[in-house]
């Protein structure tokens, strides 16, 4: 249809069936309206209530815009232009607010004088409300992303990073918008080997653990297709830092590991009738359970001069580490004349000992780095009350670490050790190295408790505060007739799933009724299908981790800016009281509240071991006092600010 052929009249009522309500208004003060289409009753009003001067236009705009459409209307005029467009609310008949777009033609006489103005009103009120209702959904979504504790980002299908919330731009340190995400998140140049895109894109939600490169941290990855209104596909991305959780969990497996290797020794050392038949598997599962490189197991002896020597009897090397086992630069070792006065003296007294090679001795780290020792950690075996050898724990790297759990762990094993050496001499012999074991495995802080399928105790080693029956009345007796019921039945059911998987088993009971103490049971298999259960008293443990937490508390909550600084002068750690100080004062981050200088001064700090006072430093006009402390066993420093002048 050609609009051409419209006549006048046909394009009016056109109009007038439609949305757009036709208004002409004289150019005076309130717009009396001379002319307005019949279509003006979707606001609920009759032409007629409006010409003939009854309700000029201006009444029913709402009159907090009323002073801007005036003043608009007037510039307009002013400018001379032909026509305009404005948005503003009016009340309809029932006093309802709505929201109109308003496109005003300017008609003047053959002087210019404007005469009248011709507006098209359309009602935009459900659009107004649905921009309004997106307005407020984003707001909220950007509130709820701001606020996740994690790192989110959004990326195309070519790996260009489209969106970063505010924790991943302060993790990067910059906004990576429209950089690609490999370079922003794990400073790589090339595609992750790990990527996941392809799933994504295909639809599907990718959940996963990842080892950043970037910072050596681990993260939870949930990675979902995001589709834009467009129709386009994205890659949203939420991640969770799960450092703390993981190491968490690798010090969990790994003190399972060497209870496990307790147990594993403890049998073998007691089924097997000489040493010779064991040592092998026993030092392999306790290197296999530390990670170390090499687990050693020597002998000390006396040489016809009187001297003490060292002989590397037995050894595990990890795979890809060279073996020392027939090194002569390793064994005999001449203690004391090659230099190794103090293993000597330590290792002889009972001691345990742990260095990395750098820290020791000329002597030892010549010989420890010749060989590719970065760490050691020794282990004194003792038969018969005689010192007869040493454990030796040796792995390449330098900062490789055992927790206090592996050392106590360690030394159960040299125990065992010592009395698997004694044993083998003579039934005597072993006679007295059991009581000795029995003395020492006292003087661990957990009751040993061993049984049969049927529940019947084999041996015991008890410790004070619990109440039971002296060994000689336990052993042979079922654990019904010891402890309650619940708890001997709390045995057996373990017992049950111990004979079916072979692995740990762990729980906690309180042992005796209405007992205020919490034990930890970890039982592990035994010789002949029997039980071990290592029972130990976990109450003072979680008494000390509500105490650690409460002492946490203290730094994080303080009103005063705390810094954490590294032996090499980095900030590792600051308080809330530190970020807010800095967010006040417009600084981009903690660190900035800092005086110059702070790498040389910590570690110049560090080495004297001496406090730092009154160093004031001036940031944007608030002068601030700074105290900064050396704390040599952890290697950090603390700093203390206090804001001199607070707003």
């Amino acid at each position: 249809m050609d609009a051409s052929t419209f006549t006048a009249e046909e394009a009016l009522r056109l109009f007038e069936s439609g949305p757009t309500v036709v208004f002409k208004w004289k150019a005076a003060d309130q717009w009396p309206v001379e002319y307005v289409s019949p279509n003006v009753d979707q606001f609920g009003y009759a032409p007629a209530d409006f010409t003939g001067g009854k309700r000029p236009y201006a009444a029913i705009v709402h009159p907090e815009d009323l002073p801007r459409v005036s003043e608009e209307v007037a510039e307009y005029a002013r400018s001379g232009v032909q026509h305009f467009e404005q948005d503003y609310r009016i009340f309809d008949a029932r006093g309802q607010v709505r929201y109109v777009y308003d496109f005003t033609v300017v008609r003047r006489d053959e002087r210019g004088t404007i005469t009248h103005y011709y507006g098209y009103v359309v009602d935009v009120t459900a659009r107004r409300q649905a921009q309004e209702t997106a307005r407020e959904s984003s707001a909220k979504y950007k509130a709820i992303v701001e606020a996740y504790d994690g790192l989110i980002y959004i990326c195309s299908k070519d790996f260009k990073v489209e969106f970063m919330n505010r924790r991943l731009i302060e993790r990067t340190g910059y906004d990576g918008t429209g950089q690609v995400c490999y370079k922003v998140l794990h400073n790589r140049d090339s595609i992750c080997p790990w990527c996941v895109n392809d799933t994504v894109f295909d639809g599907r939600p990718v959940r996963w653990e990842l080892l950043s490169p970037k910072d050596n941290r681990w993260y939870f990855v949930v990675n979902v297709p995001l589709i834009h209104p467009d129709g386009r596909l994205s890659k949203m991305a939420m991640i969770q830092d799960i450092t703390e959780r993981k190491q968490s969990e690798a010090l969990a497996r790994r003190r399972e590991a060497i209870l496990e290797a307790i147990g594993f020794a403890s049998q073998q050392l007691l089924k097997s009738p000489a040493l010779e038949h064991c040592i092998r598997d026993v030092l392999e599962r306790i290197g296999q359970s530390l990670g170390a490189s090499r687990i050693a197991f020597y002998e000390v002896l006396e040489s016809p001069d009187g001297e003490a020597v060292a002989e590397r009897r037995h050894e595990w090397a990890a795979l890809g580490v060279a073996p020392q086992l027939y090194n002569p630069s390793w064994t005999p070792l001449r203690l004391r004349a090659q230099g190794f006065v103090r293993w000597l003296e330590r290792l002889g007294q009972g001691q345990m000992l742990w260095s990395r090679s750098q820290e020791c001795p000329a002597a030892e780290e010549a010989l420890l780095k010749a060989h590719q020792v970065g760490a050691i950690a020794l282990l004194p075996i003792f038969a018969a009350s005689q010192w007869r050898g040493f454990l030796a724990c040796e792995a390449v790297a330098p900062d490789f670490t055992l927790s206090p759990v592996e050392m106590e762990g360690l030394k159960t094993i040299a125990d065992l050790l010592g009395a698997a050496m004694e044993r083998q001499r003579t039934e005597q012999s072993l006679r007295r190295s059991e009581e000795r074991n029995t003395t020492l495995l006292n003087a661990l802080p957990d009751l040993m408790l061993r049984f049969d399928r049927s529940g019947t105790v084999m041996d015991l080693k008890s410790v004070p505060g619990l109440d039971l029956p002296p060994r000689a009345m336990v052993v042979g007796r079922k654990l019904r007739d010891i402890f309650p019921a619940p708890v001997a039945r709390q045995f057996m059911e373990t017992f049950s799933r111990l004979a079916k998987s072979g692995g740990l088993q762990v729980f906690t009971t309180p042992l005796r009724a209405a007992s205020t103490h919490t034990y930890e049971v970890r039982m592990v298999p035994g010789a002949k299908g029997e039980g071990l259960a290592i029972v130990r008293d976990m109450t003072a443990n979680k008494k000390a981790e509500e105490a650690i937490a409460k002492l946490a508390a203290f730094p994080l909550n303080n009103p005063s800016p705390l810094f954490e600084f590294s032996a090499d002068g980095h900030v590792v750690f600051c308080n809330q009281a530190a970020s807010r100080l800095a967010e006040e004062l417009g600084l981009k981050e903690p660190a900035a509240l800092l005086p110059s200088g702070m790498r040389e001064r910590i570690q110049t700090c560090l080495a004297d071991g001496k406090t730092v006072r009154n160093l004031q430093a001036e940031v944007n006009g608030r002068r601030l006092n700074w105290f900064f402390i050396p704390l040599p066993e952890s290697r950090t420093v603390h700093g203390y600010g206090y804001d001199l002048h607070p707003g």
